[in-house]
């Protein structure tokens, strides 16, 4: 398997749980089984690009947000830099209060 396989699965893992989704929620929004999301999690399946396009939209990020770890930084679709590399557990709660900020300032919210 590929190294890059784990990394995925962790940062798909990561955006879900920042989602607050669990692996049924985001198995049932892509169209796949939860033992699907579960290997891919894993690293142990790398994922079609179907199913990466599906996680994608479920997650609502851009698909280039599932590749983007140590420290790589995307622009999303609104051209607004965010770093999405990995990030302490303690500081999930205080990254989803940000996003939230800005979707209220972009009023989006």
């Amino acid at each position: 398997m590929h190294p890059i396989v784990p990394k995925l699965g962790a940062r798909v893992r990561y955006l879900r749980e920042s989602a607050g989704l669990t692996q049924a929620h985001l198995a049932e929004a892509c169209g796949v089984a939860v033992q699907t999301i579960s290997r891919v999690e894993r690293g142990v399946k790398a994922p079609s690009l179907d199913v990466v396009a599906a996680l994608a939209s479920a997650l609502g990020v851009p698909p280039a947000a599932l590749f983007a770890f140590d420290g790589v930084v995307v622009d999303d679709d609104k051209g607004t830099a965010a770093v999405i590399g990995s990030l302490p557990t303690e500081a999930v709660a205080l990254r989803r209060r940000v996003e939230r900020a800005v979707r209220v300032l972009a009023g989006e919210e």
